[in-house]
């Protein structure tokens, strides 16, 4: 892949992650490379993961979080080596606005307790957000320009 400008970077989304309507060998594979990507790839930075706040705890929300925790916890074991820099993560609870801009404590003690079985980071950032009031959306930005600060800092 081509450079990208300093100062610049792509979003990349995984639609239907959760929802896809396929076979589990498939499934299978798409997890292999995930879990591979998110511990290798250098210039994935952060992953941001957004989970539907008015549902419960989905099993591919759990998938992506053990992922994730693999993926630190490997990065953080290269540190210094030059292979991979760290890994920043953060989840978006989408929909807060459904429930009078508030996400339920038992939704967040959910994702809470997953994060920690799962081997996250136990400062992850947990951003209610809503794509009708635009609530959170400055907090996520504030989260991604942080990355791009330590990545300003590493390339001068």
């Amino acid at each position: 892949p081509r450079p990208l400008p300093v100062g610049s970077f792509h979003l990349v989304d995984m639609p239907g992650l959760g929802f896809a309507k396929v076979a589990a060998p498939l499934r299978a594979r798409w997890n292999a490379f995930l879990s591979e990507y998110f511990a290798s790839r250098r210039e994935l930075r952060m992953v941001v993961h957004l989970i539907d706040s008015q549902v419960p705890l989905q099993e591919t929300d759990v998938s992506i979080m053990q992922m994730v925790g693999a993926a630190v916890a490997a990065r953080s074991e290269q540190e210094g080596s030059g292979l991979a820099p760290p890994l920043d993560y953060a989840v978006v609870l989408t929909k807060a606005d459904k429930n009078d801009g508030r996400v339920s404590s038992r939704t967040v003690d959910q994702v809470r307790r997953a994060l920690e079985s799962a081997g996250c980071p136990a400062a992850t950032p947990l951003v209610p957000s809503s794509a009708k009031t635009r609530m959170g959306r400055e907090a996520v930005w504030m989260l991604l320009r942080e990355v791009m600060s330590e990545v300003r800092l590493e390339e001068s």
